[in-house]
């Protein structure tokens, strides 16, 4: 009877250690290389990395409630996000993106890395740090206590922080106006 109760014991603490472990993600899916990635994951972790693809490919872990991973969209559009409302908990993202991709990313308190992408980026965070490293057409990162980096020059960018720093290194597109 003692050893039966220490089996089922050991059975149920594996139980509640696989449901508070969270699940790995790894999915990939066509996309265009001027098309557009919209990103939403409210806690933890975003790094997006552009490259020489023809897809977008995440993967990354779920933590303890941090509710479920969705993706919709077509080779135009894709959109992939962490539902928040399940239990708050953190995520960890990594998406790869078509260099030229549209990259479009959302969060309340997830930290956002860009790399890479040479494309559109719009970024936003309400706590979460911000750091783009490349040379991107156009970025707009605004959060409201994180910090703000951007590394590598764009021809223009607008960036926005209430009580974060701002860095910015390298150089910069500019155009004088004609006469």
């Amino acid at each position: 009877m003692r050893r039966m109760r220490g089996c089922l014991a050991f059975a149920l603490a594996q139980l509640v250690l696989q449901s508070t472990a969270g699940a790995q993600i790894a999915e990939r899916w066509p996309l265009d290389p001027g098309g557009s990635v919209r990103i939403v994951n409210p806690v933890g972790r975003i790094r997006v990395l552009g490259s020489d693809v023809d897809s977008v490919a995440v993967s990354g872990r779920l933590g303890p409630r941090a509710g479920r991973f969705s993706a919709a969209g077509d080779a135009h559009v894709r959109t992939l996000g962490v539902d928040a409302a399940a239990g708050g908990g953190a995520a960890e993202l990594e998406v790869h993106v078509p260099r030229g991709a549209t990259v479009w990313v959302k969060s309340a308190t997830a930290s956002i890395e860009v790399e890479g992408a040479d494309g559109p980026l719009d970024l936003s965070s309400q706590g979460g740090s911000i750091r783009v490293v490349g040379t991107p057409q156009d970025v707009t990162a605004e959060t409201m206590d994180g910090a703000v980096e951007l590394a590598g020059g764009t021809a223009r960018a607008r960036v926005k922080t209430v009580s974060g720093d701002i860095l910015l290194r390298g150089a910069s597109q500019t155009s004088a106006p004609r006469l």
